[in-house]
């Protein structure tokens, strides 16, 4: 007996929220009692080559050394392997080291985990077209 009045209990609650959600989207933003069931229409309406349009309209302008630059940051041992990878593949690689004062890293020790000397330094590749 309890445990359905506590089910009961819950499912007018969720009631009560979804009429408050359906009062402020109808009231207060405009929005269609039907909102959501067009929205989900709309949604698997959606088919496999909208969704490759979009990835090679969008998404893989993002990697194109031509339409594209990028900054990276890597650990001294793996500079020389990072910029012949992005050599590969057509990018422009102009590398620098940042250097950095251990006396500017915070206090807690969060920044690293070791304390050895190859920390305070950085390679940094700037990637152009």
């Amino acid at each position: 007996m309890c445990r359905t009045l506590h089910l009961a209990g819950e499912f007018i609650h969720i009631l009560w929220a979804q009429a408050g959600v359906s009062f402020s989207n109808q009231a207060l933003k405009g929005v269609p009692q039907n909102y959501h069931v067009h929205r989900l229409e709309e949604l698997q309406a959606i088919t496999k080559d909208d969704v490759l349009k979009s990835l090679r309209k969008y998404f893989l302008p993002l990697f194109d050394p031509a339409t594209s630059v990028a900054a990276v940051v890597t650990a001294p041992g793996k500079a020389d392997e990072v910029s012949a990878g992005l050599t590969e593949v057509g990018f422009t690689v102009e590398r620098g080291k940042l250097e950095v004062d251990p006396e500017e890293m915070e206090e807690d020790g969060s920044e690293s985990g070791s304390e050895d000397e190859s920390d305070s330094e950085m390679d940094t590749d700037s990637i152009g077209r």
